[in-house]
């Protein structure tokens, strides 16, 4: 397993987009859990994702600040401050939409870009969603968020498919 920081590094120029939708979907059946037990992670950051390349899936570490909703967090990191939402550091509650965000962020520093815009190089359906759920206007609903994740996959990129994720 790798965080999505040792992703990064291993791929300066960014991940395939194909690669980043099934980390995506992934992270959100995750958070989809997580919301539905009542919790919010509220530390969904790059060191915090792993991704399990042979078995296909992400892990999901570090829930020493999760909270339930509508709760502030107790804690936050500095050194990823461009990752949470504005709100966060403003003492707003967390909700499952700042882990949504979080994701989101996680997935276009994956693609080479910044935390909150796509490189030219992701289909348009994908760069919307993401730039629109890395807004602090995400949605609550990681499992909408996946749907629309998956019209976008199959927009951009046809019927869905195994995509390779070289691990070495």
């Amino acid at each position: 397993m790798h965080t999505f920081d040792d992703v990064r590094r291993a791929h300066p120029g960014g991940i395939a987009p194909e690669a980043a939708v099934w980390l995506w979907k992934r992270t959100l059946d995750l958070l989809g859990w997580i919301h539905r037990s009542g919790y919010v992670h509220g530390a969904v950051l790059p060191a915090h994702l792993l991704a399990h390349a042979r078995d296909h899936g992400v892990v999901l570490v570090g829930f020493s600040r999760a909270v339930p909703p509508g709760t502030p967090l107790p804690a936050f990191s500095a050194t990823h401050e461009s990752h949470y939402p504005d709100d966060i550091w403003q003492g707003g509650p967390a909700r499952p939409a700042t882990d949504i965000a979080m994701s989101a962020r996680a997935i276009l520093m994956l693609l080479g870009g910044d935390v909150r815009r796509a490189p030219s190089s992701v289909p348009a359906a994908l760069a919307t969603l993401l730039e629109a759920q890395a807004a602090n206007s995400a949605s609550d609903d990681a499992c909408a968020v996946r749907d629309a994740l998956d019209a976008a996959a199959r927009e951009a990129f046809g019927a869905p498919k195994f995509t390779h994720f070289p691990h070495e």
